[in-house]
């Protein structure tokens, strides 16, 4: 008996021993992530756009020819700063006072040529940059009107002109305008300015040259080659041809 019990008290001893020997083993613990708050983006209210140049969305030229005065207005939150953005670029700032209207935001931009993309943004004291407001498009032309084409009608003693632009039709009859493709002085035909033909609008791109009243030229012989001439006219938007005979046609009288 007293060996049983000295062997149960080595064997005890020994896994004792083999037991604080084992390496300690500590549980993982997730670490703690802090939870950051996401505080909500607040943007101001989008602004929109009231009217762009005279009203009809056009570009007035100064002239210069290269540089366009933009003027925009626009309705946006009260107190706002107003950007004005023309193709994505920003190129003008203005500011809405207390009630919201902006006063004209005017920019001075270069541009070429074709279709551009207009919109406004507002941003409030404390506030995000708004939406961009309705976008509008506008072509900018810088180019003058030419002659796309000069028939004359030998048996009738008239020239139908097209134009390759509406062109400024503004009557005699009502207004002298010097400008306007109704003003017989601005055709010269082989190389003799008219006077006194009267000059009818068909359409925005074509008039008729009635030569009756004026000396008589080549186009009343059926066959026979002229050249057409122009000079002052100007189109709708304010582009104007050359103050001396420039813009040629050469075409050929016809019945």
């Amino acid at each position: 008996m007293k060996k049983f019990l000295v062997i149960l008290m080595v064997v005890a001893m020994a896994s004792f021993l083999f037991v604080g020997c084992l390496p300690s083993v500590t549980p993982e613990v997730e670490p703690v992530v802090p939870v950051v708050p996401v505080v909500p983006v607040v943007k101001t209210e989008t602004p929109f756009i009231t009217s762009i140049g005279d009203g009809k969305f056009a570009f007035a030229s100064t002239a210069t020819q290269t540089i366009y005065v933009l003027n925009v207005e626009a309705v946006a939150a009260v107190g706002s700063v107003v950007k004005l953005y023309v193709n994505d670029v920003w190129v003008g700032t203005g500011s809405a006072g207390a009630y919201g209207v902006t006063g004209t935001i005017g920019s001075s931009v270069t541009l070429t040529d074709g279709v551009k993309t207009i919109y406004v943004t507002a941003t409030q004291a404390g506030l995000a940059e708004s939406e961009k407001s309705t976008i509008y498009t506008a072509t900018l032309n810088t180019a003058a009107p030419k002659i796309a084409s000069a028939v004359a009608d030998s048996s009738a003693n008239t020239i139908t002109v097209t134009f390759d632009k509406a062109v400024n039709t503004v009557s005699l009859a009502l207004a002298i305008a010097t400008e306007t493709a109704l003003n017989p002085v601005n055709y010269s035909l082989n190389g003799t300015p008219l006077v006194s033909s009267v000059i009818v609008k068909v359409s925005a791109k074509v008039v008729r040259i009635d030569l009756a009243l004026d000396t008589p030229t080549a186009v009343q012989v059926q066959g026979t080659m002229y050249t057409l001439a122009c000079k002052d006219i100007e189109d709708t938007y304010g582009n104007a041809m050359a103050a001396t005979f420039i813009t040629t046609y050469i075409g050929v009288s016809v019945e």
